[in-house]
């Protein structure tokens, strides 16, 4: 287990500028993070806490988990879901984002992303279309099943 501290202190050294802890816990191939970060005054004005898991199946096959708590606002910002499959050359992935606010303009975003990278040639993405996996409008047929 690992625990991580950073602060910053005004030049009054009464006032915390900036507060961040980060603890990680890893067991073979599973390893989760969890990090609180404070800010205020001159730093801006922010609390969150997050989280990172993943899990390595074997040496080719990963899966990842993340997510980002605003506790001022009491509202989860965002969940991102990777599945990679990575060799010498190659990596495929699917990731899953779900976010739910950035600004009071910015409404809730989902996107499903299909990754191919040929190292170190390029890298082909696809967003695929929500339609292909949620409830077509003004049909109850379901494409993809939930």
């Amino acid at each position: 287990m690992k625990v991580k501290y950073n602060f910053s202190i005004d030049n009054d050294i009464n006032t915390f500028e900036k507060n961040s802890i980060t603890t990680e816990f890893s067991n073979n191939n599973f390893v989760t993070s969890f990090t609180f970060d404070e800010s205020n005054g001159e730093m801006g004005d922010s609390n969150t806490i997050s989280n990172e898991t993943s899990v390595k199946f074997n040496n080719s096959n990963y899966l990842t988990f993340s997510t980002l708590r605003n506790r001022k606002t009491s509202l989860s910002e965002y969940y991102d879901l990777v599945y990679e499959y990575k060799n010498d050359c190659l990596t495929a992935g699917i990731s899953y984002h779900k976010s739910y606010y950035s600004d009071r303009d910015v409404r809730p975003n989902e996107e499903l992303l299909l990754t191919l990278t040929l190292f170190p040639l390029t890298v082909l993405e696809h967003n695929v279309p929500q339609d292909f996996y949620r409830e077509s409008r003004g049909s109850k047929k379901y494409i993809w099943q939930k």
